[in-house]
């Protein structure tokens, strides 16, 4: 695994993730659901409770989803109320301090088996449809953090691809003589060079 990877590496292996309707087509064999504007976007299905639901009750509870605010923007949390002395550590070291954080959810079992999708392509002159996608989508549920892994907070991420990294291979990477912001500036100005590239042609 990289040093650095997105919370979609720690979803739950029964967890389905759809990209989109065609996705979504692709690997169930028909076409999905039209949006529900009255329940927000979903882009996920659990493949457990689908093939096993005689296995849960009415509802599903999952231990872990990214934690929201009302606006969906992801709630963080101060990193010196992280636990973990390893992890406690790395947040100092790199200054990050605060990190996005996980809080249990429950669903109806129902809920845990369907998608609410958005369309393909623009789709103008509907007023609550461009409300409705302004809406959060329903996080997926994730494993707890390793005991090698941390949050990651990085100018890349957007939206709930939130940053997660195994904190050794992320120290070898930064060295002491480079400071992490350095890197990240490094990075920055390598695409924008591609992009200058790509631009020109």
């Amino acid at each position: 695994m990289p040093a650095i990877y997105t919370l979609k590496s720690l979803a739950l292996p029964q967890i389905k993730i759809f990209a989109s309707r065609e996705d979504y087509k692709l690997f169930i064999g028909q076409d999905a659901p039209l949006p529900n504007f009255d329940e927000d976007p979903k882009y996920w299905i659990d493949l457990d409770v689908l093939r096993n639901p005689d296995n849960y009750g009415r509802h599903v509870t999952y231990d872990g989803v990214l934690a929201l605010n009302d606006d969906g923007s992801p709630r963080m949390v101060d990193t010196s109320t992280e636990a973990d002395p390893n992890r406690q550590a790395f947040y100092k070291q790199f200054g990050f301090r605060q990190v996005p954080s996980l809080e249990p959810l429950q669903l109806l079992k129902t809920f845990c088996t369907t998608v609410n999708l958005a369309y393909t392509g623009a789709v103008s002159g509907q007023p609550d449809y461009s409300a409705w996608l302004k809406r959060p989508p329903t996080p997926y549920p994730v494993r707890e953090l390793a005991s090698t892994e941390a949050f990651c907070p990085t100018p890349f991420e957007s939206g709930l691809e939130r940053q997660v990294c195994l904190m050794d291979e992320f120290r070898k990477q930064v060295t002491s003589s480079q400071s992490l912001s350095d890197k990240l500036d490094h990075a920055l100005a390598k695409l924008d060079e591609i992009e200058a590239l790509v631009r020109g042609h």
